[in-house]
């Protein structure tokens, strides 16, 4: 566990949305200011919501798929003021993002 991320609440979208292309994919509330992290899977495109509001951590989260296979994600933070948040779609056959809320 990156200590970046660690102690964070985590949010999973389903897996099964990492196809979906509408806009927002993801939204949920945050009742003070508070830096969001966003998990990219590196098999996939960055997404274009992704951009330069955003800032590489130049961290990696490391899962494992199975006993042979591992996923590399990058992870992304963006301060966000309390309120709601959303987040634009993966929109790619790849695993979903994650997302840390700390």
């Amino acid at each position: 566990m990156p200590a970046i991320v660690a102690g964070g609440a985590w949010i999973r979208p389903a897996n099964d949305s990492k196809t979906y292309a509408g806009n927002p994919a993801v939204t949920f509330s945050i009742n003070t200011a508070a830096d969001v992290y966003v998990a990219l899977n590196d098999a996939g495109a960055r997404p274009a919501w992704v951009d330069a509001t955003w800032v590489d951590t130049g961290v990696n989260l490391d899962t494992r798929e199975s006993a042979t296979q591992t996923r590399s994600y990058s992870i992304y933070r963006k301060r966000f003021n309390a309120g709601q948040v959303a987040l634009g779609p993966w929109n790619s056959s790849a695993s979903m993002y994650l997302i840390v809320v700390k």
